[in-house]
């Protein structure tokens, strides 16, 4: 893994040493879809927050939307896991 560890070093320093980077697109688009995600979940929060429903009505559905969320989310995440 030396050798291989050192191409990787090499490569980096000469992209960074021309003021370019490697390009990671999977990054990128994880990263994009977590905000994607998060914002409809904070809009969702909101939405039922908003809405004209006693108070303990309205935290129940919060808190079971969270966690279905979490849930889904959670799901995802071992799925993606099994896959790489």
């Amino acid at each position: 893994m030396g050798a291989f560890g050192n191409v990787i070093n090499t490569k980096e320093s000469l992209l960074n040493r021309i003021g370019l980077s490697s390009y990671t697109p999977v990054r990128s688009t994880i990263g994009g879809l977590s905000f994607l995600v998060v914002g409809a979940a904070v809009g969702t929060a909101i939405g039922v927050a908003l809405a004209r429903k006693p108070g303990a009505e309205v935290r129940a559905k919060v808190k079971e939307k969270a966690m279905d969320l979490i849930g889904r989310s959670g799901e995802r995440l071992q799925e993606r896991r099994a896959q790489a």
